[in-house]
């Protein structure tokens, strides 16, 4: 820390906003709310001062601090911006004017992303387990260090520059993978096309041994047993069968003798918000598939499993997914239509060439997706690294 630094009470540099608002009951009231772990102070949405109730409501303004007294210990607290200059807190979200004699506000903010200022805040918090909440005055009694104005404004400068590039880097990364997830879709589409004027086009129930779901039955879950695989269980591109539900043994060989998926089975999502996902059974292990998920195993004597995959996956047989949803409260894609799914079918040393080719193109998206997380994670350790520097006087 520099010479010229000084360690301040937080309550020298913040004065609270007692500013209250009479409620209309007629009125249209924007609210706020803040998330943790510094991700910003976000709009709660709209009410009608009827439904505000009587409590007390405060204003806010741009650049005030707010924090939430039950997760500032969890990185609840920023600046409003300017966007929702005039929304309302309640006393839970108590407001503060920042001190500009002595503080600028970014400077605050940047302070307040750091490490050290999560643990004032832990530590200015108590209470019993589910109850524990900040206690202002020990929070307002907390200091940070506090270098002169002009040095707070080149300290800002800095991290200012520097998150712009992390976040232009950041950009450039996922712009990277997605352009390369359209490039695989769009060739995945020239190909469907090609082949449809070059092979006849056959119903998928031509070409796999059975289509199957299991039954409306939901049987009891217990704490080791088979797993039952639902769409919740669709991650990442693979099945996490960990994080299924456990049945006995007893209801998986009962449930089991209508629709058992095997290996080189082809899982299909056909109820819900997800429906047309697709997976591969990669596994030996037993397990069953809820009746959310459509069973299809793929005849290989006629069509190899990956192709048959990347068929599926192809926008024109999302298409016909998507036309043949059935009318009800929650997407409803029924056994008649997937069986009914045209496809176009080359003759089998075709499609092993065309599954070479698009498995090669995924294989090179997923390790640019690896870079990514790699990177990601490289550059969100990078910023709190420089915000520790900066407030030790290290830049």
């Amino acid at each position: 820390m520099g010479s010229d630094w000084k360690l301040v009470r937080l309550g020298d540099l913040l004065i609270r906003s007692e500013e209250i608002i009479e409620v209309d009951p007629t009125g249209q009231y924007q609210q706020i709310t803040v998330r943790m772990w510094g991700n910003g102070v976000t709009s709660r949405g709209w009410v009608t001062g009827a439904e505000l109730g009587s409590a007390r409501w405060y204003i806010a303004h741009p650049d005030q601090f707010i924090l939430s007294k039950i997760d500032a210990r969890h990185g609840a607290f920023g600046l409003v911006p300017s966007e929702l200059d005039g929304a309302i807190v309640s006393n839970d979200f108590p407001l503060y004017d920042v001190n500009l004699a002595q503080l600028l506000p970014a400077y605050l903010y940047w302070i307040s992303r750091t490490h050290d200022f999560v643990t004032l805040c832990r530590q200015a918090s108590e209470g019993t387990t589910n109850r524990i909440r900040l206690r202002l005055d020990r929070f307002l009694a907390s200091q940070i260090p506090l270098p002169p104005l002009g040095e707070q404004r080149r300290i800002v400068a800095h991290i200012d520059a520097l998150a712009a590039r992390i976040a232009e880097a950041r950009g450039l990364r996922l712009g990277a993978v997605e352009e390369a997830e359209a490039i695989l879709g769009s060739q995945l589409e020239k190909l469907c096309s090609r082949l449809e004027i070059e092979h006849p086009s056959t119903n998928l129930s031509d070409v796999v041994v059975r289509i199957c779901d299991m039954n409306h039955e939901m049987p009891d879950e217990v704490a080791e047993g088979i797993p039952l695989v639902s769409p919740l269980n669709f991650t990442a591109g693979r099945i996490d069968y960990r994080t299924a539900k456990k049945i006995s043994v007893n209801d998986f060989e009962r449930l089991s003798r209508k629709c058992r998926p095997q290996r080189d089975d082809i899982l299909l999502t056909r109820y819900g918000a997800g429906y047309g996902n697709l997976r591969m059974v990669e596994t030996d292990d037993p397990f069953l598939a809820s009746y959310s998920i459509a069973v299809i195993t793929p005849n290989q004597n006629l069509v190899d499993r990956r192709y048959l995959y990347w068929m599926l996956v192809s926008p024109r047989i999302q298409s016909q997914a998507q036309q043949g949803i059935r009318a009800s409260a929650m997407p409803d894609l029924g056994l008649k239509t997937i069986r009914n799914f045209e496809i176009p079918l080359p003759p089998l040393d075709e499609q092993r060439r065309i599954v070479a080719y698009l498995d090669d193109l995924q294989a090179r998206v997923d390790a640019l997706k690896r870079l990514q997380q790699k990177t990601a994670a490289e550059l969100d350790a990078l910023l709190p690294s420089v915000l520790d520097r900066a407030f030790k006087g290290e830049l």
